[in-house]
């Protein structure tokens, strides 16, 4: 696992890693600390330009590092700054193919496929996850309505550019806007599809349904759903993935920019992936970007005032304490007057899904508040020793967590890429 830490001000970036890796074998896992560099890597010295990955190791069987070597040997002198290398890596990872493609790397068929079941069972699990939240009992036949409502909501999810603010909890956007698309139907992938996309979604559904649950009509939709997200900017909130953070100056820019690409893999000629968040730091308004990654719990809890399982518990109990409350107050109108339900109805089950989202939004956003008006001045004119040291330490307090608990899926050492206009330094725990 990892845990990992991105400061930015004016001046310079500094990305900080840990160095546990989980190697999975035999009966159990087994944690190996590792003394490389394995999460951090250079891949411009000139402008520079850094990157930092955190998830999963490998990109279609290939280890990061494979693929980064591959890229920068066929990008080198071409990448202009971060977002010109995001789109370049972009592009040359959709190139790949099993027969090497533009760079080199040929990709094993089977990896493609399991990309691709890796994406339906996450596409399947969060229509599965909508009907929890909307107060399913799984071990119960599911309310005639509710398959059609949970289609009806992942559909909006997947086309309209909703937020996760944590895994399960979405943050709907205020005017509904179309999720930018990743790619255009093609030949191959309508090929792929037909080929793999119903016994996949076959598979998946009776894993989540065994005793069914899932109407005819709602089954096609799904079908036709599930074809069109693989073409938009979305990926399902619970399947593995890649996260890459790039970050680093551009050849004529003064001032450090990042952006963080969540990346599952490519099947059927297209690349999954969607741009989770990009920035830089802005003089008089953000002078300190201050992002962190994984397993960052005591790091999330410093900067929102609480941990992700305690935000995401709270969230669930708030919304299932109001469902009832709704679902009380319903049948008494409706024993007076089905048509007032029906309309109140309507306007509770709006009130569900954002009242408890909102509530810990705001909460968290105060919070975040706090820290960039007490934590923020210290890095805001810090220099980039200054910045590699904190981030260092927001780093340690995950490694000493987990070393309280006994867990090895964090460790030592840390890795640490300083960049400033014109150089970097790569080094370990200060060497």
């Amino acid at each position: 696992m990892t845990c990992e830490v991105m400061l930015m001000n004016l001046e310079g970036v500094a990305l900080a890693a840990d160095s546990a890796v989980t190697i999975i074998g035999g009966r159990n896992p087994r944690v190996l600390s590792q003394s490389g560099v394995d999460k951090i890597f250079v891949l411009d010295e000139t402008a520079p330009v850094g990157a930092m990955i955190y998830g999963v190791a490998s990109f279609a069987d290939f280890p990061w590092k494979t693929v980064f070597g591959a890229f920068t040997s066929t990008a080198a002198g071409k990448i202009d700054g971060v977002e010109s290398c995001a789109k370049a890596l972009v592009s040359f990872l959709g190139a790949l193919d099993s027969n090497g493609g533009a760079g080199g790397l040929a990709i094993p068929k089977n990896a493609e496929a399991a990309s691709f079941a890796d994406y339906v069972e996450g596409f399947v699990d969060r229509f599965y996850t909508l009907m929890i939240q909307r107060g399913w009992d799984d071990s119960t036949p599911p309310p005639a309505d509710l398959p059609e409502l949970a289609l009806a909501h992942l559909r909006d999810e997947i086309l309209y550019d909703a937020e996760y603010v944590v895994e399960g909890m979405v943050k709907p956007p205020a005017k509904p806007k179309g999720r930018p698309k990743i790619a255009e139907p093609s030949d191959r992938l309508a090929t792929f599809l037909s080929e793999h996309l119903k016994p996949r979604l076959d598979r998946a559904l009776k894993r989540y349904f065994p005793k069914g649950g899932v109407p005819e009509g709602v089954r096609s939709g799904l079908d036709t759903l599930c074809a069109q997200s693989v073409l938009v900017e979305w990926l399902p909130p619970a399947i593995p993935v890649t996260g890459l953070v790039l970050a680093g100056f551009g050849k004529k820019s003064h001032t450090p920019t990042y952006v963080n690409l969540q990346i599952l893999g490519a099947f059927g000629g297209v690349l999954q992936y969607r741009y989770e968040k990009a920035g830089g730091p802005v003089a008089g308004r953000q002078p300190v970007v201050f992002e962190s990654y994984a397993q960052d719990e005591l790091i999330h809890a410093f900067r929102y005032g609480a941990q992700y399982g305690f935000i995401s518990t709270a969230y669930e109990a708030t919304l299932h304490a109001f469902a009832q409350s709704f679902e009380d107050m319903l049948e008494l109108v409706a024993r007076k007057d089905q048509a007032l339900a029906a309309e109140a109805a309507a306007i509770a089950d709006k009130a569900l899904l954002q009242a408890p989202a909102i509530g810990m939004i705001v909460a968290m956003q105060e919070r975040e508040a706090h820290v960039a008006r007490t934590f923020g001045p210290l890095l805001d004119s810090a220099s980039i020793d200054v910045l590699g040291r904190h981030a260092t330490k927001l780093v340690e307090l995950s490694i000493i967590e987990h070393e309280l608990t006994g867990s090895g899926s964090v460790g030592r050492p840390v890795s640490l890429l300083r960049m400033e206009k014109g150089r970097c330094r790569l080094e370990k725990d200060g060497a």
